[in-house]
């Protein structure tokens, strides 16, 4: 039996419309019944901080010597769960006016403009998630007493149905004491283990400590909120293994404060690994988590960065957000968007001061992370700019990886044109007949040594008013001066291949202006031979050089062997084809397409033969 001294007790019928409100709380709105801790944790933590900021004017309040705390009891004996504050509190007046009538919150005065289902799910921003606790509860006792001196104690209670009443009792210490007597379905809320995870995983970041039966849980502090002169780079790491679970520490962090266009507090963090070049594991869309002063909205919230950047890791945090009435879903997708373009603007900016500042780092971090920024050139237009500054190519003449905008500083003087070269490493692309020309003429080639490359720079047209070219088009603006027009009968000769030998497997057969030694080389005017390789690797079935008449065969009229052969055919035809095929096939191993190999290694054998025999 109570031992309480009771009077002046009060009962309170709730209003038609009013229990229409609660009965959407208790029954419809929230999907998650644990929800309700994470709730009254946050109001807790409200009441909190009121009185955090009285105390920085007022000196003499009630009880100012009580730590500022939230206590939860988990009672399994009585069937309740117990979660107690020493906060601000509340007087009988703003008792009656916060937990007496639900009109006080506007949600009343919304409700009786909805017109849908729909629309119910706005009255969210009136904020009444005290209400939740009546999901788990055949009964709610609030206990209170005001943080102003003499206040004295209320005794609130209600099974959320349709009355409430408010009594006075004897005087406790200041703040706010909630039971919650549990239905017995609910009754694994007094479970340690279970009650301990729910505050972990959405108010692990509050700023008061949360004590379960005794136990504080929440040990990590919301160091995204505090200033990064106060915070030590250990600190940083922590958090970052608690986000993260990577025990091997960030490659950068991106701590910035917001107050324009919204008011965000975000701390990220870019990994030193890729998991999924790893093989450990697809990331999900995001790997950043959305709060609401320092409560948790969504885990790995969706939409918040652009799909590519989903290796960020991290936290970002916003009091502008409007929320529906449980916090579970955001309403406003406009500020979805705009957080998320302030968050990949912040990224870039830093990812473009690391690589100014210190390029070795911030290569080792595109070696890991450069197939993300591709995958974002191929999917997001809008940002395709800025992303193409964060590539890097190794330079064919320095040896080292650059920008696009150090390759254009350092461009020859009528150089219009932007050169790559898809390849295997650059050993193998520095012996290419692809490149003689340019090496002759001392002009840069970007290597590219990625299949996804290709595609990548096939999809951008120019940049810097450039046009972007591989250097195995057919049109290129590399030309050699010096070539000579070649034998008398090498135009007869480039017929005679096209229309006796090659026939159908090539477009052209002309004759090259950009071989320096090399015999031969097959171009393309449409299809980068990269992509070709691309679509032959798709099609393992296909053993024929890529892309029947896409490709055209530019031959050198200074090369001996062209030469030979120009003279052959006049006294040995079919020498001379064999020649010629085996020409076509060197030139489109060279291409990295496929050709018959069987075929060759016969037609070598017969040439080896002709060459003993002679």
């Amino acid at each position: 039996m109570s031992t309480e001294m009771e009077r002046n007790h009060e009962e309170f019928k709730f209003q038609a419309e009013i229990s229409k409100v609660l009965d959407i709380v208790i029954h419809s709105l929230y999907t998650d019944k644990s929800i309700f801790i994470r709730e009254l944790i946050s109001n807790a933590s409200d009441a909190l901080e009121k009185l955090r900021y009285v105390s920085l004017t007022e000196k003499d309040y009630r009880d100012s010597d009580l730590p500022f705390e939230i206590k939860i009891t988990l009672d399994k004996e009585n069937k309740k769960v117990i979660i107690a504050d020493t906060g601000v509190g509340m007087t009988k007046d703003e008792l009656k006016k916060n937990l007496g009538t639900i009109a006080h919150s506007g949600a009343l005065e919304y409700l009786s403009k909805a017109k849908t289902k729909e629309d119910l799910q706005l009255i969210g921003q009136f904020g009444v998630g005290f209400y939740s606790a009546f999901m788990v509860a055949d009964k709610v006792v609030v206990t209170t007493t005001s943080y102003k001196k003499n206040a004295k104690t209320y005794k609130w209670e209600s099974d959320g149905k349709n009355s409430f009443t408010i009594d006075e009792i004897d005087s406790t210490s200041r703040g706010t004491t909630i039971e919650i007597f549990l239905k017995e379905e609910n009754l694994d809320f007094t479970d340690d283990f279970k009650v301990k995870e729910i505050i972990k995983k959405h108010s692990n970041f509050i700023s008061f400590p949360i004590n379960v039966n005794d136990e504080k849980i929440n040990t990590i502090d919301a160091i995204w909120t505090k200033n990064t002169s106060e915070i030590t780079d250990d600190q940083y790491n922590e958090f970052y293994k608690f986000v993260s679970n990577d025990f091997s520490g960030p490659k950068f962090r991106i701590h910035f404060k917001a107050d324009a266009p919204l008011a965000i507090d975000a701390l990220l963090f870019i990994p030193e690994n890729n998991i999924e070049k790893l093989g450990f594991r697809t990331l999900e869309d995001s790997e950043v988590s959305l709060y609401c002063k320092k409560i948790l909205i969504e885990h790995k919230a969706k939409n918040i960065l652009p799909k590519y950047l989903r290796f960020v890791k991290g936290v970002v945090d916003s009091a502008d957000l409007p929320l529906n009435i449980s916090r579970e879903t955001l309403q406003d997708s406009a500020i979805i968007t705009k957080i998320r373009n302030v968050l990949t603007k912040r990224i870039f900016k830093h990812l473009n001061e690391q690589a100014k500042n210190e390029p070795e780092k911030y290569l080792e971090f595109y070696k890991e992370f450069s197939v993300y920024l591709k995958e974002g050139i191929a999917t997001d237009f809008d940002r395709k700019t800025d992303l193409m500054k964060l590539l890097r190519f190794e330079s064919l003449n320095n040896k080292k990886y650059v920008s696009l905008d150090e390759y254009v500083k350092e461009k020859k003087e009528d150089q219009k044109e932007i050169y790559y070269m898809t390849a295997n490493d650059y050993d193998s692309a520095a012996a290419s007949p692809y490149i003689e020309m340019f090496r002759k003429k001392e002009i840069d080639v970007l290597l590219t040594y990625e299949q996804v490359d290709d595609y990548i720079l096939s999809q951008l047209p120019e940049y810097e008013g450039m046009k972007i070219v591989s250097v195995d088009s057919a049109n290129l603006e590399v030309k050699n001066e010096d070539k000579k027009e070649g034998i008398a009968d090498i135009e007869s000769l480039a017929k005679w291949l096209k229309d006796e030998v090659y026939k159908d497997r090539v477009k052209e057969v002309k004759i090259s202006s950009r071989l320096v030694d090399s015999p031969a080389i097959l171009v393309s005017e449409g299809m980068t031979q990269g992509m070709q390789r691309f679509m032959q690797a798709m099609n393992k079935n296909d053993k024929m050089p890529g892309f029947t008449g896409m490709n055209d065969l530019e031959i050198n009229p200074d090369n001996e062997i062209i030469k030979k052969i120009a003279v052959l055919r006049a006294t040995d035809e079919e020498f001379a084809k064999e020649l010629s095929e085996q020409i076509f096939d060197n030139a489109t191993i060279l291409a990295g397409l496929n050709t018959d190999v069987k075929k060759l290694v016969s037609r070598m054998n017969k040439i080896i033969e002709h060459a003993i025999n002679k």
